[in-house]
């Protein structure tokens, strides 16, 4: 919805000013932002940064992933040694595990 409110407003604005400016002037920049687009240097370089974009989006995605599993591996172990602690601690109390001091 908002993309179609900004394209909306952008059409608006556009003919506000291509009527204010005249329309002989507002062609005339119009044919030079075409003439800019179509321009090889222009395309070359706006195809390098898309292609530099998408190699950084994918390194930020797969070193998300890295950490994600880091993460997990991490949270695994503590609760690992964390049951660890209270099974040996209710094995030294002697009472199976009932005690109230699990430590956690």
């Amino acid at each position: 919805m908002k993309a179609k409110a900004s394209f909306v407003g952008g059409a608006l604005i556009g003919l506000l000013v291509g009527s204010r400016i005249g329309h002989a002037l507002y062609d005339r920049v119009r044919a030079g932002a075409s003439a800019m687009a179509r321009n090889p240097k222009i395309r070359s370089t706006a195809s390098t940064a898309s292609d530099r974009a998408t190699h950084a989006a994918k390194s930020a995605g797969t070193t998300a992933a890295h950490q994600v599993k880091h993460a997990s591996s991490t949270v695994a172990h503590r609760f690992t040694d964390r049951f660890n602690g209270v099974m040996h601690h209710s094995m030294h109390d002697g009472d199976g595990g009932t005690s109230d001091d699990r430590g956690l």
